[in-house]
């Protein structure tokens, strides 16, 4: 039983943060995005955009990159 309440949780949690990230990139905000990722994060992108490097090193470049 605890166990599944630590699933379910984790499956909330999940949710959660899939959706703020969606509710960030529908809004195009920066902040926000960026506010869903560490300090140190690397933000890399799977498909490459002229003029856009290959990924973003911290929050800071994720927010002033998606700004």
């Amino acid at each position: 039983m605890e166990n599944d309440n630590k699933n379910i949780e984790n499956a909330h949690s999940v949710h959660m943060a899939l959706k703020d990230f969606h509710s960030a990139m529908i809004t195009l905000s920066a902040n926000d995005l960026a506010n869903l990722h560490a300090t140190d994060a690397i933000y890399e992108f799977a498909l490459l955009t002229t003029g856009r490097p290959e990924r973003y090193m911290g929050q800071m470049q994720i927010r002033n990159g998606f700004q």
